[in-house]
Parts: structure tokens; sequence; C-alpha cells
């Protein structure tokens, strides 16, 4: 793949010039007005600063070495959910193809800490790139991905750049109601950057109608199932160590469990006041 030389690119459809053009109208300002919240989140997860510049499109030389020394396929995710899949997807592909190399993007730092553990000769973790068409341009050019594959989420001037560039590309879908509803209201808009994937993996086959009345060509959609039951059901049952330790907690057997997941510093506490007035009005 030859990001500099323009008679490697692909010519995009006009019909996709418009909502690029009113995407990186609007894109700044979005940004510019999220930026406080993104800022805080990020302190308050940690561990921002560590590679903070592939967020810009910016790689240390061993890693533009380690990349040019293979051809990578890029699988795209977000925080920890996505990028749990990101790796299990990762590991089926390398058994399918023990070749292949892959570089899982992540945009989180808590998503980032989750995937690090398993980089090795064959796998790569590093952040997504902002979605400018500068900061996209040049990630791909130290990356040269063979294909590039999105986790629930695409991002338009990626996907765009990448199809310029001939790079085959895929969604692995999961698209809400609420999200279709989004969708088709502004379906002039975004079903033409949907036209510009070359697949489009679902999780249940009435979903391939909904990503039809979306702009997709049926041709490109596949209905795959759910990699997140898919996950679960490859798991070790930890059921019985879960029973032990709530049982020396002195918790009855069958219970209701109150569970606070994802929680940061602080949260804890909240969620044990709240169970606190609750538990007078529901003892159980």
């Amino acid at each position: 793949m030859n990001v500099e030389d323009p008679k490697s690119h692909f010519r995009l459809p006009a019909e996709t010039r418009w909502p690029l053009f009113l995407y990186n109208l609007f894109f700044p300002i979005v940004l510019l007005g999220m930026l406080p919240q993104i800022a805080l989140r990020m302190f308050r997860r940690g561990g921002f600063r560590a590679k903070f510049g592939q967020r810009l499109g910016h790689f240390t030389p061993d890693d533009l070495a380690r990349f040019a020394a293979h051809d990578w396929t890029w699988i795209h995710s977000i925080s920890v959910g996505e990028t749990l899949l990101a790796l299990k997807l990762a590991r089926k592909m390398r058994a399918l193809d023990p070749a292949q190399n892959i570089a899982i993007s992540v945009t989180t730092s808590t998503g980032f800490a989750v995937a690090q553990p398993a980089v090795c000769d064959w796998l790569e973790v590093i952040y997504n790139p902002l979605d400018s068409r500068a900061i996209v341009r040049r990630t791909l050019r130290a990356l040269r991905p063979t294909r590039l594959i999105f986790i629930e989420a695409i991002w338009p001037n990626l996907l765009a750049t990448t199809k310029k560039l001939g790079v085959p590309t895929a969604l692995i879908a999961r698209l809400s109601p609420r999200s279709e509803r989004r969708f088709r209201t502004a379906r002039k808009i975004v079903a033409p950057i949907f036209r510009l994937l070359d697949t489009v993996c679902v999780q249940e086959p009435e979903d391939v109608a909904r990503w039809q009345s979306l702009g997709v060509e049926t041709a490109r959609i596949q209905c795959t199932g759910n990699i997140k039951f898919d996950l679960a059901d490859e798991m070790p049952s930890r059921e019985a160590e879960f029973r032990s330790l709530v049982r020396k907690l002195g918790v009855k057997d069958g219970a209701p469990v109150l569970l606070a997941g994802s929680t940061f510093p602080g949260e804890e506490k909240i969620v044990a006041e709240i169970f606190c007035d609750l538990r007078p009005e529901f003892p159980d």
C-alpha cells in the first residue's frame, strides 16, 4: 500500500464527498466542546501519557521498524468490551492463518491495559488515531495495513482514507434500536458512508434487512453470530469459585447479589450507601 502515490488511490463516489465534508466541518467543533470531558476522563483513568503520540499518528522508530517488517491486519476497537472481542477475533484469525500479524487499536487507556498483556511477536496494540484526515494518513503510512476491521463503530475519515487506498474494510456490527432510529433519520448522510464498507458482519438474520435499509448492499452483509456469546461459551466457568466466596462472606445460597461492575475509586462507596438506604424497604 502506497499512501503517497496518488495513482494508488481510488476515487470516492460523489455521494460520499458531501457527508465527509459535513463531518470534517463539524468534527473539530464537536471535539472542542467535548475536550474538557475527555480530558477529565483521561486524568481519572490515568495512563494517558504513555504512547500519547500514537493518538496523533506519531510512532517511535522501533514501532515503525516492526510495522515495516510484516503485513498487518488492523482491528479497530474502542474500550474494554470491544477490545476483548478484538483479542478473541485476533486469536481466531491467527489460528486460521499462523502467518498473520495483527494490530489492535484502542481509544481508552483501560482498553489499552486490557490488551497490552497479549502483545507478542505477531500481535501489537496501539492507540486509535484521532479521526482527522492528516492524522489518519500518518497512521496508515506507519502501519500499512492489508485490511481494516471495525468493531461496532466506524470512523468516517479512517474508513474513507483506507478505502481510497484499496484496502478491504469490514464492520462487525451491533445496531441497537436507538442507533437504528438515529441512522434512519440521517440516512442521506450515513448511507453513503456505510456503502464504503466491503463487508458488514451482523449478529442475527433479521439484522440483514435493517442494514439494507441503511444503504448496505445485500451481497456485502454476512450473518456471523454474536462474538460476545461465543466468548462466554468458551470461557471456563468460575461458578464454584464464586459460590465459595459468597458463602465465606455469609451470603446464603440463592440470595440476590448486587454487582457493581467497571467502577472507579469512590463509586463503590456510593453504591454501598444507596444499598444501605434501600435495605430497610427491601430486606432481601
